[in-house]
């Protein structure tokens, strides 16, 4: 795996799990699919620096799993990779994610705080798969900044999203320039009576 090796299957007896950064001189960058699915045992687990991918159901049925540190190298989880983890109160998702899978934190019914470490901007880019409502209301971000509900979102085109929040506040972001539109092409026409606000990001150049 790119140079690395990867978590294939867990054996162990601890209760709390730490992936290391590295095992026998290469960077442990993966966790497989179903690695330590339906494991009873474990209570938490600290995933190591390099760890980028968590395989489908890598962790679903733990049900004694209460909290999940995830690596600051983390791009994706894959579908349904804490599914069924009754018992998780917490999880720390990293700035690089990019991806949710399906159902990847359905049936979490214990889950009380999902903390984020990248900024509002960041999650609204976030690709988060189907069944993974339970995350909705648990959000926070890491540095204790206020994170408003997302109601409505969309893309402007390919480097510009835009989100109108619980807050009635509507925010452009990305780079480059809105696209110049006529009154009935704007993509959140729709949502204009909700909108009491706009704040347009740094990095739009020129607002058509």
């Amino acid at each position: 795996d790119e140079g690395g090796c990867f978590v294939s299957e867990y054996n162990g007896n601890d209760t709390d799990v730490i992936i290391p950064d590295e095992y026998e001189g290469k960077k442990v960058v993966r966790i497989a699919g179903s690695a330590f699915f339906g494991n009873e045992n474990i209570t938490s687990v600290k995933l190591g620096t390099n760890v980028k991918n968590i395989g489908a159901a890598a962790f679903a049925g733990c049900t004694s799993l209460k909290s999940a540190e995830l690596g600051d190298a983390l791009v994706s989880l894959d579908a349904a990779a804490f599914f069924g983890c009754s018992e998780l109160v917490k999880v720390t998702l990293p700035q690089k994610l990019g991806s949710i899978g399906v159902d990847c934190f359905a049936g979490c019914e214990s889950l009380e705080k999902v903390v984020y470490c990248g900024d509002q901007s960041s999650w609204s880019l976030m690709n988060i798969g189907a069944n993974n409502e339970t995350i909705d209301d648990k959000l926070e971000l890491a540095d204790g900044a206020s994170f408003v509900k997302i109601l409505y979102q969309g893309n402007c085109n390919a480097n510009i999203s835009w989100r109108i929040g619980g807050d009635g506040v509507l925010v452009i972001a990305g780079e480059g320039a809105i696209p110049d539109y006529e009154f009935d092409d704007i993509p959140w026409k729709e949502y204009t009576d909700e909108i009491y606000g706009i704040v347009v990001e740094e990095g739009i150049d020129i607002v058509g």
